[in-house]
């Protein structure tokens, strides 16, 4: 069976490592891949050593620059989007006229507006697709007109996916119960990858994101000076360079430049490393249900994690391996790290993220992603 995945913009983020992770596991079960990015910006050489492993493309270019008219429509919905997250209409328009009906039997689409491509390719060839949520539903759009065409748009795609999915079980409610249809709870893949003991970690906390005001980066250095002994490592793509400058200021007038590494740009290969040594992970936002890609990929490398109820936070509830706070308490966080910065307490902690990793798999993830189609065409995966 021939899968195209579809993801509309090539960045760091978790959507993007998600859909490789997807790519890869596909593939190592029998199905023909291609994963497909619309687009791409400049932090994909980030991603390169994950994709060199990849059937993927570039559907528009590594040079293609965002149209005036959908990255002002994008404003209008959401400004921190404006430009690099810009929902390119035209590429999804042009690339579901691009596919024949021989080189696709099914399409997975990363989000609703990826999903348009999906619903024209259904209605002209009958191809199946699903579509995969990586953040919850909001009350509305709340802008006349624009808002009333995209929340109808939406609402078409998904009545008319094969299968609808959410990143967690959080996601998937708000999702079913926005649009009245049947969302399933898919979540990534934690297989363990490369881990240290204790003994082996360094005294290093991560703290690794997309970055913008809502997620308060200026409290994380409230942290880092309660806990002289360790390094902070600040790393992710900052969403407004301006407010980077800023922060970089703010480490600079609190004398913490020995202690907090800022790393905006980071190899992927360079990034697993860093997860492996790092003690803790922190990943803390207001009002989100994903999953929060650095606690998935903390969990992979036996990291503890230290978050707010994220979608994730449920698993580390259930399951240990860490810790949920309701708020970012900075002398909480402070004194949970110290009380488990030994090893007894560690090894506990490494024991409960082992039995996360073992349940859930990417090959899980995957047979789940596949189940409907692949029982149409017959199990026939090659």
């Amino acid at each position: 069976m021939k899968i195209i995945i579809l993801v509309r913009i090539l960045w760091t983020a978790g959507a993007q490592k998600i859909a490789i992770k997807e790519a890869k596991e596909l593939t190592a079960m029998g199905y023909d891949v291609q994963l497909v990015f619309l687009r791409s910006t400049e932090s994909r050489k980030n991603l390169q050593s994950e994709l060199d492993s990849v059937n993927y493309k570039i559907f528009a270019g590594k040079t293609y620059v965002p149209r005036g008219i959908y990255s002002a429509i994008t404003g209008i919905f959401a400004p921190d989007r404006k430009g690099e997250g810009t929902v390119d209409y035209d590429l999804i328009k042009k690339f579901a006229g691009s596919i024949k009906k021989a080189q696709c039997d099914y399409l997975i689409c990363h989000d609703p507006w990826a999903g348009v491509a999906g619903l024209r390719l259904k209605k002209r060839y009958g191809i199946p697709y699903s579509v995969y949520y990586h953040e919850k539903i909001g009350n509305g759009y709340g802008i006349p007109v624009l808002g009333y065409l995209a929340e109808r748009t939406e609402r078409n795609v998904l009545e008319n996916a094969d299968r609808v999915l959410g990143v967690t079980d959080k996601v998937a409610t708000s999702v079913g119960k926005k649009f009245n249809v049947n969302c399933i709870a898919d979540l990534p893949g934690m297989d363990r990858t490369n881990f240290l003991s204790f003994e082996q970690k360094e005294n290093i906390i991560l703290a690794s994101a997309v970055w913008g005001p809502t997620r308060k980066p200026e409290a994380y250095l409230d942290i880092i000076a309660l806990l002289p002994d360790f390094k902070l490592y600040f790393v992710g793509r900052w969403l407004d360079s301006n407010e980077l400058e800023k922060f970089k200021h703010l480490i600079d007038s609190r004398k913490l430049t020995e202690r907090v590494i800022l790393k905006d740009s980071m190899a992927e290969s360079d990034l697993s490393e860093l997860y492996a040594k790092a003690k803790f992970s922190l990943r803390f936002g207001t009002n989100e249900w994903g999953v929060g890609t650095s606690t998935i990929e903390s969990i992979s490398h036996l990291t503890p994690v230290i978050v707010s109820s994220l979608g994730i936070s449920d698993l580390i509830n259930a399951y240990g391996g860490g810790f949920v706070l309701d708020t970012l308490d900075p002398n909480k966080v402070a004194e949970l790290i110290e009380k488990s910065n030994n090893k007894a307490s560690y090894d506990k902690l490494q024991a409960e993220l082992i039995k996360i990793t073992s349940l859930y798999t990417w090959r899980k993830h995957s047979e789940l992603l596949v189940k409907n189609s692949s029982e149409e065409q017959g199990d026939d995966c090659n």
